[in-house]
């Protein structure tokens, strides 16, 4: 097993900040399981051991392909993507309750091809996960959602890079979680326009909240730009639960716990309402209330 370089920043900055690299022990996966579209229903694949694997995803033209990661057990997963023109890709990971996950994404798409990508991240012990794609084909689409319950001592670093190379390209990457207890949380998303790739348009937006002062949260939005004819944004809204709410809350009876449960719920929501998928919502949502009802 030996040491590898992760989550790199495009372009790097203070080194104090800690965030233009990571590094964990990983090993290859043997043998790459290959996946390829035309599949009737979606592609579930629960990884329960520690064992790394390697996925090499192909989406033929004109053909789609749903595939769902649920890693509860951590290890090391390098996902390979390939989607032809007009082909559409969605990629679902949920990382839950385990100790060391590592998964890297790397995609490209043609023309006029979607790729959907959607990272959950539920009370994971330590979780480092990049979504690395390349919008080649004119017109191609991808859009990443990341949604994260961090509590405890719970660490999440999440590396997503949008690099335009076709014309009429379009990307949107979106974050939004809720960090408590002792929890540390790295998002970096970079928006990379390179030149040749007119008329292309990218966004990226995030929303944290942060329930106490012991919670540690590094945020980097980075647009590059070799194109003059392109659009880029950024935001994001990093706030903490005003006291009023939280007396609010415990006054009706809410306890503390529930209370951070409520506010996770509805940041994961979002997400969960977009994937369109009851599976993968069920799960989640238990994971994060812990399998008590919420009444």
């Amino acid at each position: 097993m030996g040491k590898m370089v992760l989550n790199k920043l495009p372009a790097p900055t203070f080194r104090y900040i800690g965030v233009n690299f990571t590094e964990r022990e990983a090993e290859p996966a043997k043998q790459a399981e290959i996946i390829a579209s035309g599949k009737a229903e979606p592609v579930r694949i629960e990884r329960n051991t520690e064992e790394s694997a390697e996925y090499n995803l192909t989406v033929n033209a004109g053909e789609r392909l749903d595939v769902y990661i649920y890693s509860t057990a951590g290890g090391f997963c390098d996902i390979k993507a390939d989607i032809m023109a007009g082909g559409e890709l969605t990629l679902i990971q949920v990382f839950e309750k385990s100790a060391s996950n590592i998964s890297r994404v790397k995609a490209n798409i043609g023309d006029s091809g979607a790729f959907k990508s959607v990272v959950l991240v539920i009370d994971a012990q330590d979780t480092v996960c990049e979504v690395d794609t390349e919008l080649s084909g004119r017109g191609a689409r991808f859009e990443c959602d990341t949604g994260f319950v961090l509590d405890g001592d719970s660490r999440a670093d999440i590396n997503v890079i949008a690099t335009h190379t076709g014309k009429k390209t379009v990307s949107e990457i979106t974050a939004r979680g809720v960090l408590s207890g002792r929890a540390e949380k790295i998002f970096k998303g970079t928006i990379d326009f390179k030149k040749g790739a007119k008329g292309s348009k990218g966004t990226e937006s995030e929303e944290t909240l942060l329930l106490n002062d012991e919670v540690r949260n590094r945020t980097v939005p980075l647009i590059l730009c070799a194109e003059e004819q392109v659009e880029g944004s950024h935001g994001a809204s990093i706030g903490r639960l005003d006291g009023k709410s939280v007396f609010y809350m415990r006054s009706r009876g809410i306890p503390e716990e529930k209370i951070y449960r409520l506010l996770a719920n509805a940041k994961i929501e979002q997400i969960l309402r977009k994937t369109d998928d009851s599976q993968t919502a069920e799960r989640v949502r238990g994971a994060i209330s812990g399998g008590e009802e919420d009444g």
